[in-house]
C-alpha cells in the first residue's frame, strides 16, 4: 500500500503544530474562558445519567397501559344529555338571532 493522498496511518502523518485559525475565526481554546472548565466536566461526569446509573437506585416498574372503561348510560341519562345539548344550541344560536 502506498502512503500517498489524504490517508493517515498512525503518528507519522500527525501534525506537529496546531493549525492556525482563519481570520475572523477562533478556535475553542482561543477564547478567554476556554471550552469547558474542569468543574463543569467533573459535574457532567458525576451526573447519574452520564454513567447510565438509575437516579433512584432501582429499576422502575413499567405499568401496563389501560384505557378508560366505557360507561354505560341509561336511556334517561342519555335523554337528559340530549336536552342539555339542545338548550345549549338554543342559547348559542337562537338568542343572538332574536336580538339582532
Amino acid at each position: 500500500m502506498s502512503n500517498d493522498g489524504n490517508s493517515r496511518n498512525g503518528e507519522e502523518n500527525a501534525p506537529t503544530e496546531p493549525r492556525e485559525s482563519e481570520p475572523g475565526q477562533e478556535q475553542a481554546t482561543d477564547t478567554a474562558e476556554g471550552t469547558m472548565v474542569e468543574g463543569e466536566r467533573e459535574e457532567r461526569d458525576a451526573h447519574p445519567d452520564a454513567t447510565g446509573e438509575s437516579t433512584h437506585g432501582g429499576v422502575e416498574p413499567v405499568a401496563t397501559r389501560e384505557t378508560a372503561p366505557m360507561s354505560e348510560f341509561s336511556a334517561r341519562e342519555a335523554g337528559i344529555g340530549a336536552v342539555v345539548a339542545l338548550v345549549g344550541l338554543v342559547v348559542v344560536f337562537a338568542i343572538p338571532l332574536v336580538l339582532a
